[in-house]
C-alpha cells in the first residue's frame, strides 16, 4: 500500500492548521500556498501584520513526521502619534517645561529630543544634568 505524501503548513506557536496541499484551511485571506514542483512548497503571507509574527512549520505526513520551522518577524516602521505629542513650546529661562513625544512601531522606537542648533538640553531645572540628548522610551 502506497501512502500519498502530503504537505501541510501550520502556525506552530498556536498549533493552527493553515493548509493541506493546496487546500487552505485557514480563513485568513492574506495567506496562500503555492508550489513549483512536487517537492517545493511556499506559504505566502500577503500584507503581513504584527499578529503574523511567530513560528511557521512545513510538515510532511511521513512516519515519523518530517518538518521544518521558521520564524517570521514583522517589523512595523516608527510613527509619531501626533495627538499625544507636544508641539512648539515657549517658556521663560529656568521655568519648568515638559515635552511629550509618543511613538509607535515594532520594535518599540527610541525617541530622542535634540535642539536644531546642537546646543545641550538642560534637564531637571537649575541643578539638573546637562546633555546634548534626552532619551525617552515610547510605551
Amino acid at each position: 500500500m502506497c501512502v500519498r505524501l502530503q504537505v501541510a503548513w501550520v502556525k506552530a506557536d498556536t498549533q493552527t492548521l493553515l493548509s493541506i496541499e493546496e487546500t487552505m484551511i485557514s480563513r485568513n485571506y492574506r495567506l496562500r500556498v503555492s508550489h513549483s514542483d512536487a517537492n517545493t512548497w511556499f506559504l505566502h503571507v500577503g500584507k503581513a501584520l504584527l499578529e503574523d509574527r511567530g513560528y511557521y512549520m512545513c510538515q510532511v505526513n511521513t512516519i515519523p513526521m518530517l518538518f521544518r520551522k521558521g520564524y517570521l518577524e514583522v517589523v512595523v516602521p516608527p510613527n509619531i502619534v501626533d495627538e499625544k505629542t507636544s508641539g512648539d513650546t515657549e517658556v521663560g529661562e529656568d521655568a519648568p517645561s515638559a515635552l511629550f513625544c509618543v511613538a509607535s512601531g515594532y520594535p518599540s522606537p527610541t525617541v530622542e529630543f535634540r535642539r536644531e542648533n546642537g546646543l545641550p538640553i538642560r534637564m531637571g531645572g537649575t541643578n539638573g544634568a546637562t546633555g546634548k540628548k534626552a532619551y525617552l522610551f515610547s510605551p
